[in-house]
């Protein structure tokens, strides 16, 4: 489990480029984080917009490094409904 854990924090790290000023490092999330989300490239409908992101890369992320059955399966539970 922490191998996996460890993978998925992995995926989902910014690292600047050396090229790069220190200061810029904390803003490189505005332009999207690789397997967490991206920005949306239909920029013609920004009127009509909901959301800034596509998180898509996420949930690709997700299904390559969580096992929902195992999940599911637990007997531990993280949030219940009333």
């Amino acid at each position: 489990m922490r191998k996996r854990l460890t993978a998925l924090w992995d995926d989902l790290i910014i690292t600047r480029p050396p090229f790069l000023p220190p200061q810029i490092g904390r803003d490189l999330s505005l332009f999207g984080v690789q397997h967490f989300y991206r920005m949306r490239a239909d920029v013609l409908l920004m009127p009509r917009w909901t959301y800034l992101y596509d998180t898509a890369p996420l949930l690709r992320t997700l299904a390559g490094r969580v096992d929902f059955g195992v999940l599911n399966a637990s007997a531990t539970t993280f949030a219940r409904r009333r």
